[in-house]
């Protein structure tokens, strides 16, 4: 699985398909995201949907069935379809499945759409519901930023 780069005069972003996670962010050559050290955290910018956060006692019920959710949800951890990739953007998708309906019983695609816009990173979440029932979501993303100087110096 080989991640995208995507890249303008001043920003380079490295996406994996796996959650369609930043990787790396390089503003003018210099590192700005979180570097993944996995004895402190390994995630660096990871997309949370169809939650954020923690269910109640780790479910949900729906239609009278209990659904299971991990923290964050399902997107995190699915390997997302490169829809496409060109110089200085790139879209990724997944959509529901029989795993996925295990933990979420609704039908959707999830796209997200990276740009760049001179020196900023444009991110586009686009939740397609696939069914006539109401589908319940929150989307969300937990970037983390390499700092140069102690954080107290940062609002």
């Amino acid at each position: 699985m080989e991640n995208v780069v995507i890249k303008n005069d001043c920003l380079e972003v490295e996406i994996s398909p796996l959650g369609a996670e930043m990787a790396r962010i390089k503003y003018n050559g210099e590192d700005k995201l979180w570097c993944g050290d996995e004895s402190i955290w390994k995630g660096h910018s990871p997309i949370l949907f169809p939650i954020c956060g923690r269910l109640l006692n780790g479910y949900f019920l729906y239609d009278g069935k209990k659904y299971e959710l991990q923290p964050h949800g399902v997107a995190k951890t699915s390997v997302f379809e490169v829809v496409s990739s060109e110089k200085t953007s790139a879209t990724f998708l997944i959509s529901s499945s029989e795993e996925t309906k295990k933990v979420y019983p609704f039908d959707f695609n999830f796209r997200v759409h990276f740009k760049l816009q001179g020196d900023k990173i444009c991110i586009y979440y686009i939740v397609e519901n696939l069914s006539k029932k109401d589908m319940y979501f929150n989307v969300g993303c937990h970037e983390a930023y390499a700092l140069n100087e102690d954080m107290k110096n940062y609002s």
